[in-house]
C-alpha cells in the first residue's frame, strides 16, 4: 500500500493504558480541537506535544488554532514542545521521544486522540508544507478486537491495539471506531531525513500542489497571534 505500513506489531500498550486510566481528565481540559476543528469534531483529545506559548494559561487560548497556525506559519521551522499534560503523562511522552530517536528526527506535533464507539473522523486532507515535510505514525494504544477502519485514498485498513503504523495524512483520509470500545492513538509527527524522502514522494505523486505549497509557504509573512 502507499498511503499505510504496518511498523511494528505486538507493542506493550499496557503501561500507556494504564497511565492515561489514572489521568482521565486531562482529555477534559481542551476542547479546542474538536470545538474548532469540525471533522474532529467527535474526537477527544490531549496535545503531548505542541506549539510553545512559554508561561501563559493555555485556557486563556484557543490553543489548537494557535498550533495550526503556526504549523502553517512556520512548517520548517517549527518544533513540537511538551505541553502541561506532557508532565503528567511520562510514560506516553517518553515514547514519543524514543520514536523520534529511533527514527533520528525531532517532534512536530503529537496528540493523545480518543474516538468513542462508531465515532468517527470526518473525510479531510492535512494540506501545507509542515504535513509534506513530516511522516505521521499512529500507535494503537486502545481499541476493540475490530480495531479502528482508516481509509486514504483508495486504500483501507484496519489498524489494531499494539500495532504502530506509518500513515500519511497529505491525502484524503477518514476513520470510523467500529469496535465496541474506546480508541485511543497516539499521532505523532517527525522530521528527519527519512521524511525528507517521502516528502520527495509526495513531489513525484502531486508536483503542482506540493510546489505551490512549498512556494507559498517560503514567501508567507508569518507573525505570531499576539498571546494575552
Amino acid at each position: 500500500m502507499k498511503h499505510f505500513r504496518l511498523i511494528r506489531d505486538n507493542i506493550d500498550v499496557q503501561p500507556y493504558i494504564d497511565e492515561l486510566s489514572a489521568h482521565r481528565d486531562l482529555f477534559d481540559s481542551d476542547s479546542s480541537r474538536q470545538n474548532g476543528i469540525p471533522v474532529q469534531r467527535e474526537t477527544k483529545a490531549l496535545l503531548l506535544f505542541g506549539v510553545d506559548v512559554g508561561e501563559i494559561d493555555r485556557s486563556q487560548l484557543d490553543y489548537a488554532f494557535l498550533d495550526t497556525q503556526a504549523r502553517h506559519g512556520v512548517p520548517i521551522r517549527y518544533r513540537g514542545h511538551e505541553t502541561p499534560e506532557a508532565t503528567s503523562l511520562p510514560i506516553s511522552t517518553q515514547f514519543v521521544k524514543d520514536l523520534c530517536i529511533e527514527k533520528r528526527g525531532v517532534p512536530g506535533r503529537a496528540v493523545i486522540a480518543r474516538l468513542e464507539p462508531d465515532g468517527k473522523i470526518y473525510s479531510h486532507i492535512d494540506d501545507g508544507l509542515y504535513w509534506l515535510l513530516r511522516d505521521r505514525y499512529h500507535l494503537v494504544v486502545e481499541c476493540g478486537e475490530k480495531g479502528t477502519w482508516f481509509r486514504a485514498g483508495e486504500e483501507e485498513t484496519y489498524m489494531r491495539q499494539g500495532e504502530l503504523w506509518w500513515f500519511d495524512p497529505t491525502v484524503y483520509h477518514e476513520a470510523h471506531n467500529v469496535s465496541g470500545k474506546t480508541r485511543t492513538h497516539f499521532v505523532i509527527d517527525i522530521l528527519s531525513r527519512k521524511s525528507l524522502l517521502t516528502y520527495l514522494n509526495r513531489v513525484r505523486r502531486a508536483p503542482l500542489r506540493t510546489a505551490y505549497r512549498s512556494a507559498t509557504a517560503m514567501f508567507k509573512n508569518y507573525h505570531p497571534p499576539r498571546l494575552p
